[in-house]
């Protein structure tokens, strides 16, 4: 089916968090210009209801709305925000025809932004023109998303999305333009692909491409995604359909604890071996580094 694509002019674009999500990607703000995604992944926790509101589970990767507005919008209200790190645009397939993402990062650099961008696309490497500039007046991150790197697995979870191998090299070339880089594994998928075989693999691609970090965490269910993923799970793999509802029994969001401790200290040990940072570190601005200098110059 062909993607639709709904066009409309957005009243704000700058999200505003209640506080720096310092677990993971040190964001304070969020800005991105498409809602939906072609890429379609069926785990995406944005299937949720909460996120897609009037639009039906199916059709997220058939309809996306394209906030056509969104680099006025950011130019105009980021200046009124407080120096701290927003996480950025999307470079799915309507970038391709609307560059909304990069004229937003164009507006960043202007103003003078710290950045992170969560990514599956490899056209984010179009724009490491405007990233190396960011990265040298400020901060710059760019976290790779991986389920997996097995191609037989993530043709049934991620069918849309480029291919893993077209991440890692994406990856690789954003590594040696010196901008901090790394992997956002998640969600690792329960009895599918968190064992040592397949976690191993995921990490050892990783360390042979430039990754400085993996982000580790499991697959949450909420809604109609719950619904969503299970079917996928019934269709593909049957005879984990029980293993699944005994992990998220009762609505639960994610496995119990004894379920992540588990899969934490497999992860651990492969951040270990491949001398990966299971963390991104406190991202230092401009201003940070120009005041330090000032002190060390006393």
């Amino acid at each position: 089916m062909t993607v639709r694509y709904e066009t409309y002019r957005c009243k704000s674009i700058l999200i505003r968090h209640k506080e720096v999500d310092e677990d993971w990607y040190w964001v304070k703000y969020s800005a991105h210009p498409y809602v939906c995604c072609a890429f379609g992944c069926h785990f995406c926790y944005f299937r949720a209801e909460r996120y897609l509101r009037d639009i039906p589970c199916e059709d997220f990767d058939k309809v996306i709305r394209v906030k056509i507005n969104a680099p006025q919008m950011l130019r105009k209200q980021l200046p009124r925000a407080e120096k701290n790190v927003i996480a950025l645009g999307d470079w799915q397939p309507a970038e391709k025809e609307f560059l909304l993402s990069r004229r937003m990062l164009e507006v960043v650099r202007d103003l003078n932004f710290p950045i992170h961008i969560i990514e599956r696309s490899p056209l984010l490497v179009r724009d490491l023109d405007i990233l190396e500039e960011i990265n040298k007046e400020t901060w710059c991150c760019v976290s790779y998303s991986f389920s997996t790197v097995d191609k037989s697995i993530t043709k049934i979870f991620e069918p849309k999305a480029p291919a893993p191998k077209k991440r890692m090299e994406a990856i690789r070339e954003i590594s040696e333009r010196g901008i901090l880089t790394g992997l956002s594994f998640m969600p690792i998928l329960p009895h599918i692909t968190d064992d040592e075989t397949h976690l191993e693999e995921t990490f050892a691609m990783a360390k042979e491409h430039g990754a400085h970090y993996v982000l580790c965490a499991t697959l949450t269910m909420e809604g109609q995604q719950r619904d969503w993923v299970m079917s996928v799970i019934r269709e593909h793999y049957p005879e984990l359909a029980s293993k699944y509802e005994q992990l998220y029994a009762n609505d639960a969001y994610v496995p119990g604890q004894k379920y992540h401790k588990e899969l934490d200290a497999r992860t651990r040990r492969l951040l270990k071996k491949y001398g990966l940072s299971p963390k991104i570190p406190k991202p230092v601005f401009e201003d940070q580094r120009k005041s330090q200098r000032r002190i060390d110059s006393y």
